[in-house]
Parts: structure tokens; C-alpha cells; sequence
């Protein structure tokens, strides 16, 4: 089985292209989607929550995302405190995840901070999703319906978008001009020539 990482900067396009991956067969787990469900049925990851923001900080048995957003992507030590309540909690979930997959011969994990979470340890390659960063703000604009400056704020807690094709194994670029999916196609016939 080859595991295959998928990374990129807020508002590069790493689910476009895990859609594609996933549309053409291969299981695909999404880290961010998996720790959003976490922080809302994990009891014992509630409590570490609620201990670290206090009891107000779910509302209707949901975490109150803005008010987390806002707390800790301007506070560098609450960042920490909360990814090291998450990532453990996503790392095991992964792993049950790959035992359910074990028959396939390749399996992606989409994640937006992969390196900076260490999620990238135990993958065989890595893919970083590159786009220019206006197309990016305009995209999380569009999408979220958030202001610039938090989006900045956002981007601050991620590694650049340099420092990622630096540690990446293969770049698709979402520019808006070169077609994805025969960039995809290319990754995977060469990863398969690899294995």
C-alpha cells in the first residue's frame, strides 16, 4: 500500500484535487474534516477542549469555531495547546482508517498542515498543492465569507508556501490555467512506477 500525502496552503486547492484522486477510486482521508468531528463527539477530547477555552465553548453541543479561530490563531501558545488535544485524536482515527483500507494499493491523507503537524511521518510521498496567493485569499473569501485579516492570521500558522515545495515530493499546480487532473495522472503512474 503506498500512503500519499496531500498538502497545501489555505485556499490552494487540496480537496479539489483529493476529489479527483477520490473520483478515480482511491480512498482519500480527509485530517481536517476528521478533527472537525472530533472536537464535536470525542468526549475525552471535549473535556481537554472545554478545560482549555472553559465549559462556554461549545454551543449546542458544537464547538464555537469563530471564537476558537479568533483566540488561537493570534495566540501562538493556545494553537499548540489545541493541536496537541487534536492531532493525537486524528493520528489514531488514521490509523484505524488504514487498517479499513488495507486491501488498496494506495490511500491519500489530506491534510492542511501535515508537516507542521508531523501527520507527513509514516507516508511513503507527499503532494503540495501550490496556487498564487490572491487566487488563494479570493478563493477563502468566496468560500468562507471571511475578511482578509483573518485569513492572513490563518496563513501566519502555516508554512510557507516555499517552505512546502521544499519538503513536498511532487507540486500540482492550481493556478486556475494548467489543467489538474493530468498533473494528478502523472503523480500517481509515477508513484506506481516507484512501488
Amino acid at each position: 500500500m503506498i500512503k500519499l500525502g496531500v498538502t497545501g496552503g489555505i485556499g490552494s486547492g487540496k480537496t479539489l484535487v483529493c476529489s479527483i484522486i477520490s473520483a478515480m477510486g482511491y480512498p482519500v482521508f480527509n485530517a481536517d474534516l476528521e478533527a472537525r468531528q472530533i472536537v464535536d463527539t470525542d468526549r475525552k477530547v471535549i473535556l481537554s477542549i472545554e478545560s482549555l477555552f472553559g465549559n462556554d465553548i461549545y454551543v449546542n453541543n458544537q464547538l464555537d469555531r469563530i471564537r476558537v479561530a479568533e483566540m488561537v490563531f493570534s495566540n501562538q501558545e493556545m494553537l499548540e495547546k489545541l493541536n496537541s488535544i487534536v492531532h493525537p485524536a486524528v493520528a489514531s482515527h488514521f490509523r484505524e482508517w488504514l487498517v479499513q483500507y488495507k486491501s488498496s494499493n494506495l490511500v491519500v491523507k489530506e491534510a492542511a498542515i501535515l508537516f507542521e503537524s508531523g501527520a507527513n511521518f509514516g507516508l511513503d510521498k507527499v503532494i503540495v498543492v501550490t496556487s498564487p496567493i490572491e487566487l488563494r485569499v479570493n478563493r477563502i473569501v468566496e468560500r468562507d465569507g471571511v475578511n482578509t485579516r483573518s485569513i492572513f492570521n490563518r496563513m501566519k500558522n502555516q508554512l510557507p508556501q516555499d517552505e512546502l515545495i521544499k519538503r513536498g515530493d511532487y507540486i500540482i499546480e492550481n493556478d486556475g490555467v494548467k489543467l489538474i487532473l493530468p498533473q494528478i495522472v502523472r503523480v500517481i503512474n509515477d508513484l506506481f512506477k516507484d512501488f
